[in-house]
């Protein structure tokens, strides 16, 4: 995989490079002067934030994890919310307990490994927390336009056998309350998180 910037007035296109491989999922800042994307580093995906004046890569993550999906930028910049398997989660040697009523899904695996939660990554020092938690996949994190809030979706929760099962929560960022909005995919959920 390989990550290009084009110039949108006809200078050549730029390669990003760096020490890292695979990058992927990029994502602009809101003011247009970074762009967060996910890339291997030491073959651990991770978070990493390219000035674009200056063209300075920095990775901001190192959880031993990695991360998967978007990174998603807080509407203020300082912040981007990504989604990261838990400590352990993907280690698939030995046996162990299962919580889950469905051991396995198609695509997705033994469910006990799957399981993700979302981080907030602190642009400035790239330290990160964990943001859920819980015995399902959170995942797909999109801020609300005040940035005090994000809508994410949470699947394969324990208490419901054989099925996926999606449902979209919010998550009060300052208090770490959750909320489910739609469970089942039962409604649409609009821009200010209006149903």
């Amino acid at each position: 995989l390989s990550l290009w910037l084009f110039d949108r007035h006809g200078a050549d296109p730029t390669e990003i490079t760096g020490a890292f491989a695979n990058p992927r999922n990029a994502c602009p800042c809101p003011n247009g002067s970074r762009l967060a994307f996910v890339a291997e580093v030491a073959g651990v995906a991770q978070v990493a934030s390219l000035e674009l004046s200056s063209g300075a890569i920095k990775i901001l993550t190192s959880l031993p994890q990695g991360v998967s999906g978007v990174p998603a930028w807080s509407p203020d910049g300082t912040t981007i919310a990504v989604t990261a398997r838990r400590p352990g989660a993907s280690d698939s040697r030995g046996p162990y307990r299962s919580s889950h009523g469905t051991l396995a899904h198609e695509g997705v695996g033994v469910i006990e490994r799957a399981l993700q939660d979302l981080y907030l990554v602190d642009v400035a020092s790239g330290a990160a927390r964990r943001a859920t938690s819980g015995d399902q996949v959170n995942e797909d994190p999109r801020w609300s336009p005040a940035g005090g809030r994000i809508l994410f979706r949470a699947s394969f929760p324990p208490d419901r056998e054989w099925r996926e099962d999606p449902s979209l929560w919010v998550l009060d960022v300052h208090t770490g309350e959750r909320r489910e909005v739609v469970s089942d995919w039962g409604a649409v959920v609009g821009a200010g998180g209006r149903r």
